[in-house]
């Protein structure tokens, strides 16, 4: 596997912008009902540059703005069940249900209806199989809101992920930390 440098992921990242998608998300998608949102963090540890990469996903805010969005979503599925279908359709990428550990959740008033909770749950994989996609800057067939997946520097990574996934990202570097002494010292400053 090939990892980019942090100019060639900022240049990546700036081609996806002039596309139209403006914030760089984790992958993951809501319950059918928007009862929950599972999220999925994917590391990687390159040995040669010691460095820890992200899984970024282009993705374009306005996406929820267009009801007719065409989004895919499942009647009854568990969190964990969602976080690997978003995934899967997100990526290319396939992991087991028994790989995702939770590392962090919330709950936030649903934005269709504040008299219930919305839960998030985020989930770190660092085991997986398949090829990512390759979208060449377009959307995403699947799912229109996501472009081609990139790997990100955790650094930049940290620094452009969107908001709203950050708490989840200090505790999944507070998890990967504990795994083992290379991601202990790649992430030190993440």
């Amino acid at each position: 596997m090939e990892f980019p440098t942090k100019e060639v992921a900022l240049s990546l990242i700036r081609q996806f912008r002039l596309q139209g998608f403006n914030q760089i998300r984790t992958s993951g998608g809501s319950s059918y009902d928007e009862e929950y949102y599972s999220a999925v963090f994917i590391p990687q540890y390159d040995k040669e540059s010691k460095q820890v990469f992200f899984l970024g996903l282009p993705y374009n805010s306005s996406f929820y703005k267009d009801e007719s969005n065409g989004h895919t979503k499942k009647e009854g599925e568990s969190p964990t069940e969602t976080a690997r279908r978003e995934v899967l359709e997100e990526t290319g990428l396939l992991v087991e249900e028994s790989d995702l550990k939770l590392v962090y959740y919330s709950s936030v008033p649903n934005r269709k209806d504040v008299t219930k909770k919305h839960t998030k749950y985020f989930y770190l994989v660092d085991n997986f199989k398949g090829t990512l996609y390759d979208f060449s800057d377009k959307p995403n067939p699947i799912d229109n809101e996501t472009s081609t997946p990139i790997w990100i520097p955790a650094n930049l990574f940290r620094e452009i992920l969107f908001e709203g996934h950050q708490k989840a990202l200090r505790k999944t570097t507070e998890e990967l930390r504990q795994r083992s002494v290379e991601y202990y010292y790649a992430l030190e400053s993440v």
